[in-house]
């Protein structure tokens, strides 16, 4: 190989080793819901699953396990409390156990480590919680697509848990209901950006309303829905039906 030929070999190698190293994210269906994981943060980075009318009341699992599917080394390296490590973080759940209620695998499914991350308890219990009602209530109405993940961002002490479990704490999370008909055809959407701390509270909900758009520019994710609902922001979130059914 002559001199000029292995400039040029060096070059690209060197362009290469200072390329920013890739995201190996892997993604399951879990039959009843679909999670993508990041193996570099540990962490679920997105979740979607399609829900219809309830049709049970399966009891949640007491315990948080691994999950068989996924590779150890993708996974948390702890299934303990996130609250045993620093006080004021729930094992929040991405998909909603509540959710899954409707068959004793699906509901176990929802209790892999790999479906969990860190919120903060006012977060996980008020505002989070909250969207997570109204899913159950209008899922009776019509089905209900629900997709979401978390929010990093590189300014963020978030490294309450990197030692414990492996994972960074996300800043915010995103989740995307999407009304459709028995067809598939998307009816109405709601989409919220929310901030994983003590503020989030229920009634604070609709003060992170986003429109599909910015969701998607927060985010790189395409949302699958027309671009007539994209721009659009509700003025609240979807009420809760009277007598609504939330077990």
């Amino acid at each position: 190989m002559n001199k000029q030929a292995l400039l040029i070999c060096g070059f690209i190698l060197t362009f290469v080793a200072t390329l920013p190293a890739k995201a190996a994210v892997v993604s399951h269906n879990y039959s009843y819901f679909k999670l993508w994981i990041d193996c570099n943060k540990r962490s679920a980075v997105k979740f979607d699953y399609l829900l219809w009318s309830d049709s049970g009341n399966q009891s949640r699992p007491s315990a948080f396990t691994t999950d068989p599917y996924i590779s150890a080394s993708c996974q948390q390296k702890s299934t303990k409390s996130y609250e045993s490590v620093h006080s004021g973080y729930d094992r929040g759940h991405m998909v909603a156990s509540n959710h899954m209620d409707f068959s004793a695998t699906a509901i176990k499914r929802a209790n892999y480590m790999t479906n969990i991350l860190p919120q903060v308890s006012q977060m996980n219990q008020g505002a989070w919680l909250k969207t997570e009602e109204i899913t159950e209530c209008y899922r009776e109405y019509t089905d209900i697509r629900v997709l979401g993940g978390p929010v990093w961002s590189a300014g963020v002490k978030n490294n309450y848990f990197l030692s414990s479990h492996g994972t960074p704490t996300p800043k915010k999370y995103w989740k995307v209901l999407i009304k459709q008909d028995y067809y598939g055809n998307v009816i109405d959407a709601i989409g919220w950006i929310i901030n994983n701390d003590t503020a989030a509270t229920k009634s604070k909900l609709d003060n992170y309303l986003k429109s599909i758009n910015a969701i998607e520019s927060a985010t790189g994710e395409s949302i699958p829905v027309p671009s007539s609902f994209k721009y659009m922001v509700p003025s609240k979130s979807w009420s809760l039906p009277s007598g609504c059914d939330l077990s």
